[in-house]
């Protein structure tokens, strides 16, 4: 139980780099909109501080998963959007808002729950042991049909941008969003797969077992790379159509279920669950994605009112002179419909 639960800590500690880092980051871009600079962001030596952090968290979650459960892990990763909207209202001077002390409540409580009643058994794997567990007919059509299924709704989300979106069916909008950052999300929770079996075979390796000679172990680190490759493009594909603040929270709340399920599934770490344990644990994670979701209703909101500014500032701009006329008056003969709603004489 005690090298589950430093495990936890490990990324509990990560997850605050993770937050740091990418406010850090914030902080420079941030400089560099306020005072119109043209100094690129990686020539101001704060954002190396921003990289430096998440590295720091990217290798605290690494050590994290040699030590606890992936599905233990999965939720405590909600701690990070805790990090960052209290970070960001106090360092960014961000407005803390109520869905800001909502989602912290629900994030809060929902991992908590989660985290405290996880299994806590200490399970090593050999080699033939995550051989076994990948190769059961259960764990194969769990990550080759749901790699299916997202393949063909990234397919179909990339149909839907290519046409425009029909004014009668505005939700179309939204659907490819969701795709991207669920399949994006879902790679999250395969790389943690990869890099969980990664971490065990190496702790038997330290255990006297020869665990580099097996093909299987460089497949795990040569897919690891492929797999972060994978969610880092899928998050852009997103980010492309898409803004931060509105993929994010589907973003997390994907990844959140993806390590679960992966986990429990194919490293079959659920077994040890009580009835109790595995309703409260699921609990808990409801609650997780209720916090996300909450917070969504803010970014939501947030690029909304974005929108509807840059809109409003594009109506404002002064007409373009007629260039016929020797006066440089606007030609409202051009000032139709079709741009401002109105039809001038």
């Amino acid at each position: 139980m005690l090298q589950g639960v430093i495990g936890v800590l490990v990324l509990l500690v990560g997850c605050l780099f993770d937050a740091l880092g990418v406010i850090v980051q914030k902080m420079v871009h941030k400089q560099i909109a306020e005072t119109n600079s043209d100094k690129p962001f990686y020539k101001y030596k704060l954002w190396y501080l921003g990289l430096f952090l998440l590295v720091c968290g990217s290798v605290l979650g690494i050590v994290s998963y040699s030590l606890a459960d992936q599905a233990t892990l999965a939720p405590t990763s909600a701690f990070t959007m805790i990090y960052n909207a209290i970070l960001a209202s106090k360092l960014l001077k961000e407005k803390f808002t109520k869905y800001d002390l909502a989602a912290i409540i629900f994030l809060g409580v929902g991992a908590t729950v989660s985290v405290v009643w996880a299994d806590y058994t200490e399970i090593s794997y050999a080699y033939y042991d995550i051989m076994s567990l990948w190769g059961t007919v259960h764990s194969l059509l769990f990550v080759l049909l749901t790699l299916a299924v997202f393949v063909g709704l990234y397919m179909w989300a990339n149909v839907i941008l290519s046409k425009p979106i029909p004014e009668d069916k505005p939700w179309m909008r939204e659907l490819p969003m969701f795709f991207f950052a669920c399949f994006a999300g879902f790679m999250v929770g395969v790389t943690g797969l990869l890099v969980k079996s990664t971490m065990e075979m190496i702790k038997s390796q330290f255990n006297g077992a020869n665990n580099i000679q097996h093909p299987l172990f460089w497949f795990f680190i040569l897919f690891s790379g492929m797999s972060v490759a994978s969610q880092v493009y899928l998050l852009n594909c997103g980010l492309k159509y898409y803004d931060a603040l509105e993929i994010v929270p589907v973003y997390e709340s994907s990844l959140v279920i993806s390590g679960e399920l992966c986990g429990g599934i194919v490293l079959n770490e659920f077994k040890h669950f009580s009835r109790l344990q595995l309703s409260l644990f699921f609990l808990g994670t409801s609650l997780v994605i209720a916090g996300m979701v909450t917070l969504s209703r803010k970014t939501s909101t947030t690029a909304s009112l974005c929108r509807l500014s840059e809109r409003l500032i594009e109506e404002q701009k002064p007409l373009a002179p007629d260039s016929s006329s020797t006066t440089g008056s606007p030609d409202f003969g051009s000032y139709t419909k079709s741009s401002h709603g109105i039809q001038l004489p």
